[in-house]
């Protein structure tokens, strides 16, 4: 029998071989501002190359907040409709930060990353680890 783990290991593994760039930015963004809980600012600033957003999120990322991240998959399920029920968004949103992480390792997995976001999310999370 498939666990929900499996599940949506699956899904992720077919959502990163059919993501656009332009969902995977947005993804890299929700997980900036939902996960990581930066404001609009940092974010935007991040996105656009600035070191000292790079050092926020970096700070951010090195003491991962763990509470739950529903804003981050209502969001999600927006970005890839019929993905998510209100069930899975649920399971995930009590199981804390690994699903983000999960998703957003599967979705940069080719490297370079054709999503500039998520590629520099990556670069951040090894100098701040």
């Amino acid at each position: 029998m498939e666990t929900k783990v499996d599940r949506f290991l699956k899904l992720w593994d077919y959502q990163k071989r059919t993501a656009t760039v332009e969902q995977k930015n947005q993804i890299g963004m929700l997980y900036l501002l939902h996960v990581l809980k930066v404001d609009e600012k940092t974010a935007r600033d991040f996105i656009n190359e600035d070191e000292k957003a790079y050092h926020k999120v970096g700070m951010k990322q090195s003491a991962m907040p763990w509470d739950t991240n529903r804003k981050f998959w209502e969001e999600v399920s927006k970005i890839f409709p019929r993905a998510y029920t209100e069930e899975d968004i649920e399971w995930l949103s009590a199981n804390g930060a690994m699903g983000p992480i999960t998703l957003l390792c599967s979705l940069w997995e080719d490297y370079p990353s054709d999503s500039s976001v998520l590629e520099r999310l990556k670069i951040n999370a090894h100098v701040y680890k």
